[in-house]
């Protein structure tokens, strides 16, 4: 008998990429998770229908429970290197403390770690009194950035950074 904490698929949680069905779950995810920080449902539409963006859904047992958005572009400070960025990650209350934003972390990192635009690494926001999210990212390896900005509700956000290590050319 083995004492090993179950995998992700043992456990129900499978993530895959968003099609357009999964647009009505996602707006509603933003309007409960995202309403306190702002209107985040017009954005999240917007970045839905962004061929740039990536949505993945996380399901558990085959029902939605959560979603991540990354997308990468050009690092302003440095144009000729590429960023990703995690745009939005979110788990459903009833299903969080499952793993599921774990999963949706690590599927997203993976991705834009094998994607064709090589970002150096990962940046997120996320509110200051958030500590939940962010011990999940302090787990993943994200630190503090430099810089602080503003919700449009008024909270404080924090920039995250998650550097990619990249094997010399």
């Amino acid at each position: 008998m083995s004492s090993s904490k179950p995998n992700s698929r043992e456990m129900g949680i499978v993530v895959r990429s968003a099609v357009a069905q999964d647009a009505a779950f996602i707006r509603s995810m933003a309007v409960n998770a995202f309403l306190a920080y702002g209107s985040y449902d017009r954005y999240l539409e917007g970045w839905f229908d962004n061929d740039a963006v990536t949505t993945s859904i996380a399901e558990l047992n085959g029902r939605a429970a959560g979603f991540s958005m990354i997308t990468a572009y050009a690092d302003p400070d440095r144009p000729r290197e590429n960023v990703a960025d995690l745009v939005a990650i979110a788990v459903s209350k009833p299903h969080q403390s499952r793993g599921i934003g774990g999963q949706l972390l690590a599927h997203a990192l993976a991705f834009a770690e094998s994607s064709r635009s090589k970002p150096r690494e990962v940046w997120l926001v996320v509110a200051e009194d958030n500590g939940r999210a962010q011990r999940l990212f302090r787990s993943a390896g994200f630190r503090l950035g430099e810089g602080l900005g503003i919700y449009p509700a008024g909270q404080r956000a924090l920039r995250m950074i998650k550097p990619f290590l990249r094997e010399a050319s």
